[in-house]
């Protein structure tokens, strides 16, 4: 299918699948060109799918038709880059794939021929998010591991540390994809991996340094979505009218600030009032 984008690559794809054709050859128009075609008489009933380049097929589809019980075979053609392409994703499919548990793809496929399969995106980065949840939840035992962090992957990883942030919310005005979500009333951020395609904005507007993408895979953001990874629980009593209140990530990071300068306990003493008499004092 030269010419053909990843949206009808996908749908010629998912057709063969809803068909009960599992067994599938996607190989580059190049190497199909040069009669390398797979040997029905060896290979039993296969569908075999051409494409300009290999790099068309993200991890991502792999994943996705990993978790339908599908089946699927890359053939690059004698470019150098098109090979490095296919084993680079390779590595990463088979990596991502052995730390799912238990998991046995064609044991785990619940359709049949005929039988409706879901239809999941083909585009990156949202691709090999949408295949790795659909084979977390049909992995026996379910469960989700750190972090994989790997060259290969598409998706990204987001670590902030939770040390340095102050819930400023820059990272979030900043992120082109909304993968960092900040509750200023609560002092709450929070992340989700699966929406970050590795801009670096976030990083570059981080007044602390606390956050950066790495190129990877969040197998609980993949199991959990948007989840908070900075909370403030530090209290204390506001020195104008007693009541307890949660302190402020921001108020804490210019107090260490005040108290590093050597300026006096009155003074930061002075910062330690709840919302409410903040304001009056403003």
């Amino acid at each position: 299918m030269p010419g053909a984008d990843v949206e009808g690559l996908g749908a010629e794809i998912g057709a063969y699948v809803e068909a009960g054709i599992d067994e599938l050859d996607v190989i580059c128009e190049h190497e199909a060109m040069s009669g390398s075609l797979p040997d029905p008489a060896r290979h039993g009933l296969r569908a075999v799918v051409t494409v300009p380049c290999i790099a068309v097929l993200g991890p991502g589809a792999r994943f996705g038709l990993s978790a339908t019980g599908a089946r699927l075979r890359v053939g690059a053609c004698a470019e150098g880059r098109c090979r490095e392409v296919v084993a680079s994703d390779a590595r990463f499919v088979d990596r991502l794939l052995s730390v799912v548990d238990g998991f046995d793809a064609r044991d785990q496929s619940t359709t049949r021929p005929g039988e409706s399969r879901d239809v999941l995106p083909w585009r990156e980065p949202a691709a090999t998010a949408s295949g790795i949840a659909a084979l977390l939840v049909r992995a026996d035992p379910p469960g989700v591991t750190d972090p994989v962090l790997d060259e290969g992957a598409l998706t990204h990883v987001v670590h902030v540390d939770s040390t340095r942030c102050t819930v400023c919310g820059s990272c979030a005005l900043a992120c082109p994809r909304s993968a960092v979500h900040v509750d200023t009333g609560r002092h709450v951020l929070s992340v989700d991996s699966t929406q970050c395609i590795g801009c670096g904005q976030c990083t570059a507007v981080c007044p602390e340094q606390a956050i950066e993408a790495q190129r990877g895979v969040d197998l609980d953001a993949v199991a959990h979505g948007l989840r908070p990874v900075v909370a403030s629980r530090d209290e204390e009593t506001c020195t104008r009218c007693g009541t307890t209140y949660v302190v402020d990530p921001i108020v804490t990071s210019v107090q260490r600030c005040l108290a590093a300068k050597g300026k006096s306990p009155e003074l930061i003493a002075s910062l330690r009032h709840c919302p409410t008499c903040s304001g009056m004092v403003a």
